[in-house]
């Protein structure tokens, strides 16, 4: 499986990067190559948690111009800082 965990490009007056990180669960396939967190310049961030079936539980995106909140990655419902609700 290939996939593609950063992109540059350039638009003649500046350089637009997205950075993507992915799920590492093998033991849940379903799970398992799901994006977990994207990011750059090029697009507004987002974070999603997926439940062992694949199905998505969680995502936060990013409203307005806000930067990517500096919280500790794997986000739940349990753990979910206040600043990103």
């Amino acid at each position: 499986m290939l996939r593609e965990t950063f992109r540059q490009e350039s638009t003649g007056r500046d350089v637009k990067w997205t950075w993507a990180e992915y799920w590492d669960d093998p033991a849940h396939s379903a799970r398992h190559g799901q994006p977990r967190l994207v990011y750059g310049n090029a697009r507004p961030w987002v974070y999603t948690d997926f439940d062992d079936f694949g199905h998505e539980i969680l995502r936060v995106e990013q409203r307005g111009n806000s930067p990517m909140p500096n919280f500790d990655f794997p986000l739940s419902t349990f753990n979910l800082p206040s600043e990103a609700l």
